[in-house]
Order: C-alpha cells, then sequence, then structure tokens
C-alpha cells in the first residue's frame, strides 16, 4: 500500500525536553496524536492522506542511551482536523490523529550519519519537506535511505491500516467535509483552484474498503483489476460531481465525489458536442450504456 516515494514530510518531536521517548506510550503502537504548537499548526492542516511523514527525536537525558538523533516512525494522517485539547499542560496544544507505519523499538531506535542525513535544518517541531535532510541527495535517494533503515519495524498489517476503526468510522466519514473552491493566485497572475486532496483520499479509501481494492468506474464499469491483475489494484479516479471551477467555496463531502476511470473523467469535463454544458455521471453512463447497445 505505501511506498519509499510516498515519505514526503519530517517532524522533530519531544518529550519532557529530551529526557523521555516520545509517542512510545502503550496504546499508541497503531495510532497516535500527533501535536502541534500554535506556530505550527498550519503545516499540521497541509498534510495529505498518504503522504508519510517522518518523526525525529534527540534524547539526551536517558539512562543508558546514548545522545543521538534518532529517527522513530512513519506515520501517515487518517483524514481527520487538527484539534486543540486544552486539557494539555504543555504548548502543543494541537492535535492530529496518524496511523503509525513503522515504529522503531525504542532502544534499538535508528541513528544515522550527519554527513548522510542532516536533521539540523528541521530541528523545530515544524513540518518539513524532507529534502532538507540533505540537498546533495535526489529526493528518491533520500526516500529510499529511510525506507530502508525502517524495514525491520514495518506494521505487520500495512494493509489494514486504512481499516482500522481509526478511519473506518461512517460516522466521522459522512460527517467529513472540507472547503474547496478557494482561489489563489500564482506569479503569473494565473487563477486557478484549490483541489482538497485529503477528501479525495478519504473517498477513495472508503471506495477501495468496500470493494476490496476493486472499484468499477460509475459510468462505464471499466475494472482496472481485470485489465492491469494486480498494477491495478486499488487505483481509480475522483470527479467532483459539482465541478470545482464554478467559482464558488464550497464544502466537499465523501458522497460529492463519484469514482470513474480516467477516461470517463476526461469525458465528463468535456463540453457536449454543439452546447455549452457537460455529461452529469448518470447521462454519461446512460449515453455509454446506449453506445454499447447501438455498437452491438
Amino acid at each position: 500500500m505505501f511506498e519509499a516515494d510516498d515519505i514526503k514530510k519530517v517532524k522533530n518531536v519531544k518529550r519532557n525536553g529530551g529526557t523521555e521517548w516520545a509517542y512510545f506510550n502503550d496504546g499508541e503502537e497503531k495510532t497516535l496524536k500527533l501535536n502541534f504548537s500554535k506556530t505550527q499548526v498550519k503545516g499540521g492542516r497541509e498534510l495529505r492522506v498518504g503522504e508519510i511523514i517522518l518523526l525525529f527525536q534527540k534524547v539526551d537525558r536517558i539512562r543508558g542511551v546514548q545522545p543521538f538523533t534518532y529517527l522513530t516512525h512513519l506515520v501517515t494522517p487518517l483524514g481527520k482536523p487538527i484539534i486543540r485539547n486544552d486539557e494539555l499542560e504543555h504548548k502543543w496544544k494541537w492535535e492530529l490523529e496518524v496511523a503509525v507505519i513503522a515504529r522503531a523499538n525504542p532502544r534499538t531506535a535508528i541513528h544515522t550519519r550527519p554527513n548522510l542525513l542532516s536533521f539540523r535544518n528541521p530541528n523545530w517541531g515544524k513540518i518539513c519537506n524532507i529534502e532538507m535532510l540533505n540537498y546533495e541527495l535526489t529526493l528518491n535517494e533520500i526516500q529510499k535511505e529511510i525506507w530502508n533503515y525502517f524495514q525491520p519495524f514495518f506494521s505487520s498489517d500495512l494493509d489494514g491500516l486504512l481499516k482500522s476503526p481509526a478511519i473506518n468510522n461512517e460516522e466521522i466519514e459522512l460527517d467529513f467535509g472540507l472547503l474547496e473552491g478557494r482561489e489563489y493566485e500564482y506569479v503569473k497572475t494565473h487563477l486557478s483552484r484549490e483541489r482538497n486532496s485529503v477528501i479525495i483520499g478519504l473517498a477513495k479509501s472508503r471506495a477501495f474498503r468496500k470493494s476490496n481494492g476493486r472499484v468499477l468506474c460509475a459510468c462505464c464499469d471499466f475494472d482496472f483489476l481485470r485489465t492491469y491483475g494486480e498494477h491495478g489494484l486499488n487505483f481509480i479516479e475522483a470527479h467532483h460531481i459539482i465541478p470545482i471551477g464554478t467559482g464558488v467555496e464550497r464544502i466537499t463531502r465523501i458522497e460529492d465525489l463519484a469514482m470513474v476511470c480516467a477516461n470517463c473523467h476526461r469525458m465528463l469535463h468535456r463540453k457536449i458536442a454543439g452546447t455549452d454544458r457537460y455529461f452529469n455521471v448518470k447521462e454519461l453512463r446512460d449515453h455509454v450504456i446506449d453506445r454499447k447497445i447501438n455498437y452491438k
């Protein structure tokens, strides 16, 4: 389900000034609540479902542990919003629930040579791009290096991570929505529309769970698994039933997205010949079925 090139971000974590291991409490083996301060929340909100974040920490006052910088976790967001928890006594009051993909044993936690991966720059608890770890290596080289470090520590149920109760909660999915459609301007005054990949990731995850990874196109019934074999497992595109390009900000929910193949997705975004309108999903499906009948 996950690969090395999914590792996108890195974050420094600490507990009690480095006198204890962070995120090694009982119950944090599969999911944990990643903490952020007020100045770190923005980066946390930009994380996307499916992105892997490397957590590292420096412990320098634990008995029997040498004061190195240790790589301890690979985690990915579950798609839930960051929540402020005022019951916490420290300043890192904002919490983001994440799934644990890999978790090194704290007594044998991974440490690396500074000349290979340097953790000096992303050292303040903010979400940073992993390119900061070595500007002389390619992104893919950094990702593979980290991935190889964690080989002995991956969850024994990687495929089950996104099927866990933490994300397989119908009430959360049905109530969950994200703002889309906000305008933003590129340097060359080009206007585009934000697509929120979090809600798309959640919609795909739910569709894959309900179909065991075999989702058919809603318009033409194209079957990626049948055509491409294992290479087509867990693959589909998501179409906004109400196009983002209408110019209106709105909340997009999972039920506002249809699972379609790439060909039908393009056809849904192509104007009907001689008109100024587009097919909706049902209309395109009817059109495809009629064509199949007439062709026969």
